[in-house]
């Protein structure tokens, strides 16, 4: 995303900067475990990264039993060859630099040699549904016993390479599944719903999506042809019907297929969800990465016996007039209170512009000062929230988009960090992880 940010207060920022980065804190890694967690507490120790709450607050637990906040980077093969990708060596250099940073977790999106020295995330995308595929992006029949069979030979394979690595922190779905109707629509003309009313009459999704209708309207053909303009007067005729006419904002419409969609989750879910339990019963599922302006509860509903936290992606805030602005508290508020899972911020950054690249993703600034003072102020929001654990950063090297934009990281193309960018960024980590392990009682 890209939406800039008038510097209305931009000497305030860069001040404000400063003066945090001056406080002192003690260096990260003189009183944590192997794996980054702190030791002023010990909990039970269970070989695995697991989630517990004390004190009010949730936390993630370490293999050896000590509390953790996950600050990871996502993406670190982007930009990189495929031997650079395979190469244990660089894996090694670049985790020492990210770990300088005081960022202690792979994020995902992480090749095989990061697992063998930081805490990663293994992650498999599903179902082709991201939001950033664009026209690539396809619903699946899910009702499909043969998808279903896929789906979970897929799993079982995911697990099968990960599963007694005791740096797995959870297994990661999907990437901004496109579940919200309205937003598929707009965004890629097509949208689950649709897409299996409009199947042939012998596939499975057809002949589920009939007979939720044929139960919803106890079998009143003529009700049904009315709402959805088919033309039917018995199931068979149903199934054959083209739904390519329907008038999906009317209320009746909307409120049904938001109900289908429900049914689209509950038989996803209840395929993917157990096949990770039995798979691997002993990591956390992480599920699926939605993005903030793409949360359905009824899906969302759906998903919770399933997953052990959510992951969400955030979006700006068009009209912030500070950048602890851009944290939606409020929707993350009725999140937790509603589901009652620990969040994970899962990707996210501040960008700004460069004279090469006056064209990036995400929040944009005018300079490096404004976009690390807002990185601060988002991180301090965020882990203030008892129910947050952890932030994932998106991107650590410069990478340019199809369309020209830079997906920017703390590194240049060259390899070379940002000039008082990466540095400050890891010094609002410090603080964050400081001032989160300070307040823990041994």
């Amino acid at each position: 995303m890209n939406i800039p940010f008038k510097p209305l207060r931009s000497l305030l920022l860069v001040l404000c900067a400063l003066v945090l980065l001056a406080r002192p804190g003690a260096t990260q890694g003189a009183d944590t475990d192997a794996y980054g967690g702190s030791t002023r507490v010990r909990w039970e120790a269970t070989g695995w990264f697991r989630l517990q709450q004390s004190g009010g607050r949730f936390w993630l637990v370490t293999p050896e039993g000590h509390p953790f906040f996950n600050l990871g980077i996502n993406h670190l093969g982007d930009g990189l060859s495929n031997a650079q990708r395979a190469d244990v060596a660089l894996a090694t250099q670049i985790t020492r630099q990210f770990q300088a940073w005081h960022f202690n977790t792979a994020g995902y999106g992480a090749s095989v040699p990061f697992r063998e020295n930081t805490p990663f995330v293994s992650f498999l995308n599903l179902v082709p549904t991201s939001r950033f595929l664009r026209d690539k992006a396809a619903f699946p029949d899910v009702f499909d016993a043969e998808f279903q069979r896929d789906l979970q030979k897929r799993i079982e394979r995911q697990c099968r390479d990960v599963r007694d690595n005791p740096r797995l922190l959870g297994y990661m779905w999907t990437d901004t599944p496109l579940w919200n109707l309205k937003d598929a629509r707009r965004t890629i003309k097509k949208d689950w719903v649709s897409t299996l009313r409009q199947l042939a009459a012998t596939a499975p999704g057809k002949i589920a999506y009939v007979d939720f209708l044929l139960e919803t309207h106890r079998g009143d053909l003529s009700k049904i042809a009315r709402i959805y303009d088919v033309k039917a007067s018995s199931r068979a005729e149903l199934l054959a019907a083209p739904f390519d006419v329907v008038r999906v904002d009317t209320p009746a419409v909307a409120a049904e297929d938001a109900q289908f969609l429900r049914r689209i989750a509950r038989t996803f879910y209840g395929v993917a969800g157990p096949a990770y339990r039995k798979n691997d019963p002993h990591h956390l599922v992480w599920g699926e990465m939605y993005l903030q302006i793409s949360l359905p509860d009824e899906v969302l509903e759906e998903a919770m016996p399933h997953i052990d936290l959510l992951l969400i992606q955030p979006t700006g805030n068009p009209v912030a007039k500070e950048p602890k602005d851009h944290f939606d508290a409020a929707l993350f508020d009725r999140l937790h209170q509603t589901y009652r899972k620990p969040i994970i911020i899962g990707d996210h950054q501040f960008s700004f512009a460069t004279p090469e690249f006056p064209r990036t993703m995400w929040v944009q600034y005018p300079n490096a000062a404004e976009a690390v003072a807002a990185y601060g102020a988002y991180l301090r929001e965020a882990a203030a929230r008892p129910y947050i654990v952890g932030y994932n950063r998106c991107q650590i090297r410069d990478v340019v988009q199809p369309d020209g934009k830079l997906k920017q990281g703390l590194l240049q193309r060259n390899g070379e960090p940002y000039p008082d960018f990466a540095s400050q960024i890891a010094a609002f980590n410090r603080q964050t992880l400081d001032a989160l392990y300070k307040k823990l009682k041994p």
